[in-house]
């Protein structure tokens, strides 16, 4: 078998296999579409202190957080007047594009 010929198969096995995987993912995805995303707030985010209200969140991002982690505390469904403080874990619920929206908003640079 020839370099190329060992490339293209490996290349192939590469394809099936990511195949699989986004298949997998969907199939868990479509099962319970409800998992949330999660994103930790540091001290580089400008962000922080700021209430979900102020920052307009869902219309920026179009996610809806579910959830904040704050130490041993878990506040479910927080509401808009909760503000984001360093080291918070937010859970958020959305489409396949969230996580990227939801990171890019609190994380611009």
């Amino acid at each position: 078998m020839t370099s190329i010929q060992k490339q293209h198969h490996e290349l192939i096995n590469l394809q099936d296999k990511a195949k699989q995987l986004i298949s997998r993912t969907e199939h868990y995805r479509s099962v319970n579409p409800f998992i949330p995303y999660q994103l930790e707030m540091t001290a580089e985010s400008p962000c922080i202190h700021q209430t979900v209200q102020a920052l307009n969140f869902w219309q920026n991002t179009s996610s809806t957080i579910v959830g904040i982690r704050r130490g041993n505390e878990l506040l479910l469904s927080p509401g808009p007047y909760v503000s984001f403080e360093e080291g918070d874990i937010i859970y958020f619920v959305g489409n396949d594009e969230s996580f990227a929206r939801v990171q890019s908003f609190l994380y611009p640079n």
